[in-house]
């Protein structure tokens, strides 16, 4: 009891004195003497004591055992009670507050002493107990909290596997409430099929001693509540508790693990089979040390791993070569530990050159610094021999390996640019083949390339170095001439143009034969004609087209002239743009005779343009239509105009079948055979009513595709007529396979079809041809009577020209249908009456040849030239001719050769006083005159030849 502190509550003092004097003895301290339970409360909170003497019985209002209870509220502290009452009520009391002790009144010392002992023995030993209960449950609370918020899912079982205690995780990973596992097996935690395999284990693990396995790995499969099942890893130990064995099992889902753990492997294999290099290096302060590098690095560097490991980034990807801007790059992008985008050429370990694409990239660390590099590679060196291949195709002809109208662009204005600095001239010059188109149709299109490369062999041959030759297009080309001294630019790039034109007019061997294509050239030169290539280019295309009009093969300079007249060609071109929106056209309609009946057989639709009030000409604006592309919607106009004419006309009952021109783009059009239809169709017009007419040049530019288009025109019930025949390139075996109804003979054999033998015997060729061929036959351009008998008697199937009508308004024509117009010829055409033709320039002449025949059984014509002659011949059936030999412009030896040609079937006599006997000889020779008459004539004589002649004539004609 040595030194504890009490605290005595008793209201006699005389006893609470007696009891302090006690204890003091004994060792102890009394803290304080309370009389009541306000002093009592007071005390114990001050003096904190060990122990609490209380008599039960207070004065006045004050109950000890309430105020027991009220301390023993505040604080634990031992309590013994003093009384002198021992009756059951009391001390049932008493024992409500769990007192430790009691005394008696009175009591000796030894009593009291043993008493306190006792209790406070009690009271310590109760607090000690309350201590580790409070240190046990603290524990139990800690390690529940462990277990609670830990993230592994722990199940506790006894040694039958019941389940005996979870955690929060296991609730979460098993999908269960706590109390719907405790209690359970174990078994409900794994998927039905394994369940036997997991008994067999955990006998396994019960039979082996426990010290070999005090934590246990092993990897299982558990099932959720919901009857889902996930991977997980399990650790398991075992405890002895009161004798019982616990296990507990510690679960870790690995589902996500598994899924980083296979996108690893994933990434690892995505890095394993990548095309692109991958290199991982450590940041170092001083060095970046090769960590990785996948099989696709090792094969674009031809380097193993183990070869490439702890070398230096910087030298690994970029190579040695300290000139390298790439390599410059790449240092400063590790130096500063940041991103790089570059494409570097290096050396492979063979010592092959590549072309690399790589991109570097920091990998920071918790902190934020670069611990590593990771750098992707990619090999583009067949990416940029491509890239480099598709800039050389873009910028140089394909066919012939010239630069292309690109690059010459290019070379040109860096030529101008030059010429600036140094103040020379600049030549240019465009070249254009002038027999590549022939080339092209007769020997074919590989030819026709074969002779471009030739072409342009030839031209590098002949420039000089730093010079441009190009390839525009087509068969045109173009030629820089750089340096050239201002004052001798235009000689020097004369004699240039003469040696290249000496160079490019000898022959070319082309499929076994020999070639000749020479060229047109147009120069234009800088400054004086322009100072940019676009301005340069088009003079000189002026130019080249004024050689071409001169003399093919020649060369032309550049003048103002020709600007003008661009400038005029650009805005005919503008203007004929807007007239084609604003419908500034018109047709005008030619008429077609039969040469038989005399009467309409139909009319060619002729196009106007009604420009500024005036009517521009055909000639000027169809060439500028053809190579602009608006031919192709004038031609359509043309064809609805001219079918709605051919409906309205029908409505009044008039019927004309009309011919429309097609275009060679129009030709070698996919759509044209459904726009013809479509014009039909939308204005309601038979098929027969339309005639399309094309010109031999456009079929022969692509025969076969020609033919095709055709055959589905002809399909379609049109006339198919083909126009100026014998003009072009025509091929008897591509005729034969034309669908076509018509062939229109040129005027340019119409023309002088009176005159010139050639002329005619090819106008009579073409139409026995067209006869032999089943094809109707139409003269086109017959201005003349004479040229209308002519072709009428070797028979012609159909006039068009001026002599019947020029072109005509659509009112026009339509008078001509209603009044019936038609074409009518002498009726002496058709007397067989012998007919004698008189030739001299001498009027007295002919009046006294005429005298002398009076009587005689003959029609006598004069004409007082050999024009005049050869045309009254056209005009009628004549059988004897007898003409003067000395007229002016052509002799009469000369006139009878020609009429011998055209009308072999004639008797020719020449009648002269001054005959050139050589002359006459030969034509006697040649047949070309029967008889030579002398100047001046003996009548008797005269008319003996002449009736010698007229009788060998119809002998001739009718031998029997």
């Amino acid at each position: 009891m040595n030194g504890l502190r009490i605290l005595i509550v008793e209201d006699e003092r005389v006893i609470a004195r007696d009891i302090a004097n006690q204890l003091q003895r004994f060792g102890s301290t009394v803290v304080g003497i309370a009389g009541d339970a306000a002093q009592a409360l007071a005390l114990f909170g001050q003096e904190d004591p060990e122990l609490v003497l209380l008599d039960i019985h207070l004065d006045g209002a004050d109950d000890g055992v309430s105020l027991a209870g009220e301390l023993m509220a505040r604080k634990p502290v031992a309590v013994v009670f003093l009384t002198a009452y021992s009756d059951p009520a009391t001390l049932a009391r008493v024992k409500a507050v769990s007192p430790y002790d009691f005394l008696l009144k009175p009591f000796d010392e030894r009593s009291l002493c043993w008493t306190l002992e006792l209790a406070i023995a009690r009271f310590r030993a109760l607090q000690e107990r309350q201590a580790l209960e409070r240190q046990v449950a603290d524990s139990e609370a800690r390690l529940r909290a462990i277990l609670e918020t830990a993230y592994n899912g722990f199940v506790i079982c006894d040694e039958a596997l019941l389940i005996v205690m979870v955690n929060a995780q296991a609730e979460r990973l098993f999908g269960y409430e706590r109390e719907e596992m405790l209690g359970q097996p174990l078994s409900m935690l794994i998927p039905e099929r394994l369940r036997e395999a997991h008994a067999q284990a955990h006998a396994r693990y019960l039979e082996a001693p426990y010290a070999r396995h005090p934590n246990q790995l092993g990897r299982i499969v558990g099932r959720r509540k919901d009857g889902s099942e996930f991977p997980a890893d399990v650790a398991l130990s075992h405890a002895v508790c009161a004798g019982e064995i616990l296990l507990t099992a510690s679960v870790i889902d690995t589902s996500e693990r598994k899924r980083q753990e296979e996108t690893l492997r994933l990434h690892r294999r995505a890095l394993e089979s990548s095309a692109n290099g991958v290199v991982i290096a450590e940041a170092k302060a001083d060095a970046r040390p090769l960590l990785y590098a996948n099989p696709a690095f090792e094969r674009m560097t031809g380097c193993q791993e183990a070869e490439l490991l702890g070398g230096d980034l910087l030298d690994i990807l970029a190579g040695e070569d300290l000139d390298n801007p790439a390599r410059h790059e790449l240092c400063a992008a590790l130096r500063e530990r940041r991103e790089a985008h570059l494409i570097l050429r290096r050396c492979r370990a063979d010592g092959t050159p590549a072309w690399c694409e790589l991109s570097l990239a920091p990998v920071l660390d918790e902190a934020g610094r670069a611990s590593h590099y990771v750098s992707t590679i990619n090999d583009i060196s067949e990416r940029v021999r491509y890239e480099a291949q598709l800039e050389y195709q873009a910028t140089h002809d394909e066919l012939t390996g010239l630069p292309n109208r690109s690059l010459l662009q290019d070379r040109c204005a860096q030529g101008i640019a030059q010429a600036r600095r140094d103040g020379s001239c600049l030549a240019l010059i465009l070249l254009d083949l002038d027999r590549f188109k022939w080339v092209n149709d007769s020997l074919g299109h590989a030819q026709g390339d074969a002779l471009l490369r030739l072409v342009a062999r030839r031209l590098g041959e002949t420039m000089r170095e730093g010079d441009t030759v190009a390839r525009l297009g087509g068969d045109e080309f173009v030629l820089i001439l750089q340096h050239l001294p201002p004052d001798e630019a235009e000689l020097l790039t004369q004699g240039f143009v003469r040696r290249l034109q000496d160079t490019l007019a000898r022959p070319y061997v082309l499929a076994g034969q020999e070639v000749q294509s020479p060229a047109s050239l147009g120069i234009a030169l800088y400054p004086k004609d322009g100072e940019d290539a676009q301005i340069l280019l088009q003079h000189a295309d002026a130019a080249m087209y004024r050689a071409k009009e001169q003399q093919r093969g020649e060369f032309c300079f550049f003048t103002e002239a020709m600007n003008q007249r661009a400038v005029h060609r650009l805005s005919l071109e503008t203007a004929l743009r807007r007239s084609l929106d604003q419908g500034d056209f018109e047709l005008h309609y030619q008429p077609k005779v039969d040469l038989r009946s005399g009467q309409l057989a139909g009319a060619e639709a002729l196009l106007r343009w009604r420009h500024e009030e005036r009517l521009v000409s055909p000639a000027d604006f169809i060439p500028l239509a053809e190579e602009t592309g608006l031919i192709v919607p004038l031609g359509e106009w043309v064809l609805h105009t001219a079918c709605a004419q051919l409906a309205a006309w029908h409505k009044e009952g008039l019927f004309l079948p009309v011919a429309v021109n097609l275009s060679a783009r129009q030709l070698h059009s996919q759509a044209l055979p459904q726009t013809c239809r479509s014009a039909l169709e939308r204005h309601g017009v038979e098929p027969a009513c339309l005639e399309l007419e094309l010109t031999e040049s456009a079929m022969m530019q692509d025969p076969e595709h020609g033919i095709r288009v055709l055959k589905a025109l002809k399909d379609s019930g049109l006339t198919l007529s083909l126009d100026d025949f014998g003009t072009g390139y025509s091929s008897l075996s591509y005729l034969k396979r034309l669908p076509l109804d018509l062939l229109k003979i040129d005027r340019s054999f119409v023309r002088n079809i009176t005159q010139e033998p050639d002329d005619a015997h090819i106008a009579v060729a073409i139409i026995a041809m067209a006869h032999s061929l089943r094809l109707k036959v139409v003269a086109e351009g017959v201005e003349t009577e004479a040229q209308m008998h002519y072709l009428r008697r070797n028979g012609c199937d159909l006039l068009q020209g001026f002599y019947f009508s020029p072109p005509v308004p659509k009112d026009e024509l339509k008078d001509m249908l209603v009044t019936r117009r038609r074409l009518s010829w002498p009726a002496e055409l058709d007397d067989e009456q012998p007919t004698l033709l008189l030739v001299d320039d001498e009027p007295d002449v002919l009046r006294a040849l005429k005298r002398m025949l009076r009587g005689e059984p003959y029609r006598v014509l004069t004409a007082a030239s050999a024009e005049e002659g050869l045309e009254t011949l056209a005009r009628y059936p004549i059988q004897v001719i007898v003409s003067d030999q000395r007229m002016p412009g052509m002799s009469g030896t000369d006139f009878l050769g020609k009429v011998r040609e055209l009308y072999p079937g004639t008797v020719r006599m020449v009648l002269s006083g001054y005959a050139d006997i050589k002359s006459v000889r030969d034509a006697i020779n040649r047949g070309a005159i029967y008889r030579f008459i002398d100047k001046p004539w003996q009548d008797d004589e005269f008319l003996r030849h002449l009736r010698d002649a007229f009788e060998l004539q119809a002998k001739q004609h009718d031998p029997a």
